[in-house]
């Protein structure tokens, strides 16, 4: 089927004309928002590279179309933590810190799923807050305790190194 665009661009056509509503009806698992989010990130954008796009691994597409379908599915959706996290990562690949630390605050801090998985939340909180830093924030805290949590990680580890040389600037 991905071998045919003509086929491709149909299905796509068909999920985006769906009110959000209907299409979370039809969508128990929430895949369709995934896969939409996952489409634009595939596609090219004339998005300028941000300089620590190597601790956001996912940073190619459009962006911005990928962030909005993102808070689409939350709007439609707003219980699901996966598509939150998601579109933080999506708003600070967007030079929106703000709104990357209200989508995790909406998360909760409670460690819920793996090790890697809690490691990764904090990991964008802590550039979040570096990028976007108040009296109370302590993000080279953040990042220090998702390389416990998961210490094989490359992008914890460059989170913690781009939250020191945020820290020393």
């Amino acid at each position: 089927m991905t071998d045919d665009d003509g086929l491709v661009d149909a299905a796509l056509s068909e999920m985006l004309s769906l009110p959000l509503d209907q299409r979370a009806a039809m969508d128990p698992h929430h895949d369709v928002n995934r896969l939409l989010v996952k489409h634009y990130l595939g596609q090219v954008s004339s998005a300028r590279p941000l300089f620590f796009a190597e601790v956001l691994p996912s940073f190619q597409g459009d962006i911005p179309r990928a962030f909005s379908e993102a808070q689409k599915g939350i709007f439609a959706q707003p219980a699901l933590k996966e598509l939150k996290i998601q579109a933080a990562s999506l708003a600070l690949q967007n030079d929106r810190s703000v709104q990357a630390l209200a989508l995790l605050a909406s998360v909760g801090e409670k460690m819920e799923g793996t090790p890697a998985e809690h490691a990764k939340q904090l990991s964008l909180r802590a550039i979040a807050e570096s990028l976007s830093p108040s009296e109370e924030s302590e993000p080279l805290k953040l990042a220090q305790k998702a390389v416990k949590l998961n210490p094989t990680s490359f992008e914890t580890w460059s989170t913690l190194a781009f939250v020191q040389n945020i820290a020393t600037q």
